[in-house]
């Protein structure tokens, strides 16, 4: 149970940074 609930947090941040990741590089790059 200890283990789900860490990795739902790392999951989380993993979403998000990889989330920043791509709208910095897509967005910044392709400015549509």
């Amino acid at each position: 149970a200890g283990r789900h609930n860490d990795d739902t947090d790392t999951n989380i941040s993993w979403f998000l940074h990889f989330y920043r990741m791509v709208l910095e590089t897509g967005f910044g790059r392709e400015k549509r």
